[in-house]
């Protein structure tokens, strides 16, 4: 042992670290060779493959060494003495590879892993990161050490470099399993896009010949929102345009929203509320033809960012979520003729409303609005002036408005029975979204449904014996149908793994078919709660690991250029095993960054604001580059604001970790503050 600690203050100890380093380093791309060739779906068996012998080859290389070293420390009766001081890792990687390669191929034979998360999660799969963690250990437990020590050794510096190697690999072994934004961007749009897929269809009125009429091509234009003409030779529609041509859009007032209308077999399309040259500019949704077939309302919602609770259109709605928002915030009521021309506003400023329709003889609208926070069903008597040919912006449009299903609750979608005297609509005044049924001169709603799942927008036979409505009572979101007093619901569509019924059923005028949209199930890393919620976790994750490193940059005393190439480091990994080499050049920026500010510093306060800078940087060098590069589906707002959250936990983790080991200070005795 003496030996030993003269030989780390003579410099000797600098191969020991970088050898023990380009092995932790071999070992680690050898497992990232395996993971992007998983990745691109080359490897069938991931404990045995060719893409294996690269890992395998520096296990092997490991393995001769631990043995000869417990070999040898055996002959010596001192087993403990196998590896040098700081170095047990090498033996401690070594059974933990050796037992992933058995528990593994065991585990995955007799309990399964399933691929995702599940597969980098598995019990046996997090030993590699633990692997490569001990592996690296080594070296940056001498750098530590020696700092720690008096007066500064000849061969410290090298050392120290090969601990900032070494914090560089371990920093890319915590991120390996999950939550890296290099290797999983989710809040790039153009990282496994999604595709807007929402259809019109229609079906017999038994669920019987389920016939698409108007297909979702995946070039950024999906339909919704059908609506059958009173002749039964038209079908209003709303179309969903996204910026750029992109196949999917999360941020929902960057869309072009129109009204159009087909002919009842799909054909002899027609633009009706043009966004780019109909005033006001807005996004037109939710058509509803009047008896007459002369008019078209339709909802007006404002173009830009709207409060949580406003009603903004989305046609893609996730399970469990086919209702509007609570209120309708901003959003205004227009009639149109089906030509384009008489564009005419009928609710009145300052009132959110939406989803109108009309009554079967025309002279009353219900419609949803906005009541603070929820929503409640308004009828009003629509002015005979309004319809007229010359239409005259100063009269009233709506006269009489009240409400007839008032309540605590979000009640919306509104539809009014073939003679006129009762509203069904959707409700969650019970706790849980059902159909409700009111007549229409008021009084006590009657409950219709009644299932643990969600029902919604209830809709009328033209004889009034039957109710179509979105149920997801079977799972997802299906057409359904019951009597008209709530009794014997049926699935017409039974059509797995696909939103049906999205906001709106239309039954065609005699009754026999029923319009529908439809939109099949997308990945959930394409949806937007991933885009954002998940996205924001995996970053927040990400940069406490990053504030890891950087605690152990700082006890090592890292030297000008630790954080750039540390950085660096982690970066490079995951994008060779995401082929994501556009982030590096962010890592070295934002390294430097870091760098420069940590050395201008005080000593005292560097552990503070390296833990606090170091995920911050590299959290906006990584966005950013996805802003150049791809299509950040986060705000401005939600970037800061991650960046910060990053900040506030690397430094209270700092300080928590100089009161719990004050041996990591980044002062210690024998360094100057010029250190």
């Amino acid at each position: 042992m003496a030996d030993e600690e003269h030989g780390a203050r003579t410099g000797r100890p600098w191969l020991r670290a970088w050898l023990v380093v380009a092995l932790a380093a071999w070992a680690q791309v050898g497992v990232l060779l395996v993971a992007k060739a998983n990745r691109e779906g080359l490897v069938e068996n991931i404990t045995v493959s060719p893409y294996h012998l690269v890992g395998y080859a520096a296990l092997l290389t490991l393995g001769i060494y631990v043995i000869w070293a417990w070999f040898r420390a055996f002959r010596r009766g001192r087993w403990q003495d196998a590896f040098p001081t700081g170095y047990g890792g090498l033996g401690l990687g070594f059974v933990l590879l050796v037992a992933w390669v058995v528990l593994d191929a065991v585990w995955s034979s007799t309990l399964g892993i399933n691929p995702g998360i599940e597969g980098a999660l598995a019990p046996t799969r997090v030993l590699i990161p633990a692997a490569l963690v001990v592996l690296a250990s080594g070296p940056l437990r001498e750098a530590i050490d020696l700092r720690a020590q008096p007066g500064v050794s000849d061969g410290e510096m090298p050392v120290r470099w090969a601990g900032v190697v070494a914090a560089g690999l371990i920093g890319g072994a915590l991120t390996l399993v999950a939550f890296n934004p290099v290797q999983d961007p989710l809040n790039d749009l153009t990282h496994n896009p999604g595709v807007d897929a929402s259809e019109i269809w229609t079906m017999a009125a038994d669920g019987a010949d389920q016939t698409r009429l108007l297909a979702a091509l995946g070039d950024g234009v999906d339909y919704s929102l059908p609506a059958w003409s009173p002749d039964g030779n038209r079908i209003a529609y709303t179309t969903w345009t996204n910026p750029g041509g992109a196949r999917q859009n999360i941020r929902l007032e960057d869309q072009l929203v129109e009204i159009w209308t087909m002919a009842a077999d799909g054909s002899d399309r027609r633009l009706v509320f043009d966004n780019r040259l109909t005033t006001p500019a807005g996004q037109a949704w939710i058509p509803a033809w009047s008896p007459d077939g002369q008019w078209i309302a339709y909802t007006l919602s404002p173009v830009g960012p709207q409060p949580a609770s406003a009603a903004q259109p989305q046609a893609n709605p996730a399970p469990g979520q086919v209702g509007p928002p609570s209120a309708a915030a901003g959003a205004s009521i227009w009639i149109i003729r089906p030509d384009g021309t008489g564009n005419a506003r009928l609710s009145a400023e300052g009132v959110g409303a939406l989803n109108m329709v009309w009554s079967p003889d025309g002279t009353q609208v219900a419609y949803t609005v906005d009541s603070g926070g929820s929503s409640d069903i308004y009828v009003a008597s629509i002015n005979a002036g309004a319809l007229a040919a010359e239409f005259v912006d100063r009269e009233p449009k709506l006269t009489n408005e009240h409400d007839i299903a008032s309540d605590a609750a979000n009640e919306w979608g509104p539809a009014w029975s073939p003679d006129g005297q009762k509203i069904a609509f959707s409700s969650d005044r019970s706790g849980n979204d059902e159909i409700w049924v009111v007549p229409i001169v008021g009084g006590t709603p009657m409950q219709l449904t009644d299932n643990a799942a969600g029902d919604w927008v209830p809709a009328y036979s033209p004889d009034g014996v039957w109710i179509a409505f979105t149920s997801d009572r079977s799972g997802e979101p299906e057409v359904w149908l019951m009597a008209a007093d709530g009794t014997g619901p049926a699935n017409l569509t039974q059509h797995p793994l696909h939103y049906d019924g999205q906001w709106s059923l239309s039954w065609s005028p005699d009754g026999n078919r029923i319009a529908y949209a439809t939109g099949a199930f997308q990945d959930a890393s394409s949806s937007g709660w991933v885009r954002e919620d998940l996205a924001s976790a995996e970053a927040i994750l990400f940069g406490l690991a990053l504030s890891v490193v950087a605690l152990l940059l700082v006890a090592l005393g890292a030297p000008l250029g630790a954080f750039t190439l540390a950085l660096t480091i982690i970066v490079a990994l995951a994008a060779l095993a995401a082929n994501e080499w556009r982030f590096v050049p962010a890592a070295v920026v934002a390294g430097a960054l870091v760098d420069l500010l940590v050395r201008s510093i005080r000593l005292r306060l560097r552990a503070r604001v390296a833990a606090a800078a170091f995920p911050a940087f590299a959290n906006l060098g990584i966005a950013l580059t996805i802003g150049v590069t791809g299509t950040l589906a986060w705000s401005i707002t939600l970037l800061v604001g991650v960046a910060i959250v990053s900040a506030v936990i690397g430094f209270g983790l700092a300080e928590a970790s100089e009161r719990l080991f004050p041996k990591m200070s980044p002062t210690p005795v024998h360094e100057s503050p010029a250190g």
